[in-house]
């Protein structure tokens, strides 16, 4: 165990921190605040970050997403970000993992939710999509600069659904 605590103490004093910080982390204290980097810095890395996304240079706009997500772990924006581009990897697992946690953070942002739909649908989780594109759905609902993404959340709930029966449709 003290090997670990070695181990963690030496990582958080390459990143500028000491063992103090692992505790500020647990209470909401990020790692940008704890090192002094202004928002406007990390609102700049964001809009770089996006832009390569935008243009295709996935493997960029991943680790800039990462670094976001790293240095502040509390913004659901960069978590969604970086959740985004595991899912256009094809990092499936690691994508489901960061989408839920920035849909959680962020319960009236139903692009988390869409994606995460995506996710779980290429993983083969119909369930767990349709969860999802509900969840997308009715977060989109009542917000009209979401419509475009409600759109997409029902027409894939459709596609998902399963086929009735010959009984079920009364015949």
């Amino acid at each position: 165990m003290a090997k670990v605590e070695s181990v963690l103490r030496n990582l958080l004093g390459a990143l500028g921190g000491d063992h103090h910080l692992l505790g500020q982390l647990q209470d909401g204290v990020t790692i940008a605040k704890f090192k002094n980097i202004p928002d406007e810095v990390l609102e700049s890395i964001y809009a770089l970050g996006y832009s390569h996304f935008q243009s295709g240079n996935t493997q960029e706009a991943h680790d800039l997403f990462l670094y976001l997500s790293f240095h502040d772990h509390t913004n659901p924006r960069f978590l969604a970000s970086f959740g985004a581009c595991c899912l256009k990897m094809g990092k499936y697992e690691q994508a489901a993992q960061v989408l839920e946690l920035a849909a959680d953070m962020a319960p009236s942002d139903p692009g988390p939710a869409l994606n995460l739909a995506h996710t779980f649908e290429s993983m083969g989780d119909k369930d767990k999509a349709r969860d999802a594109l509900l969840a997308a759905s009715a977060r989109a609902e009542k917000q009209p600069q979401y419509q475009p993404i409600k759109q997409i959340a029902d027409t894939m709930m459709e596609r998902m659904a399963p086929a009735l029966s010959p009984q079920a449709k009364g015949e």
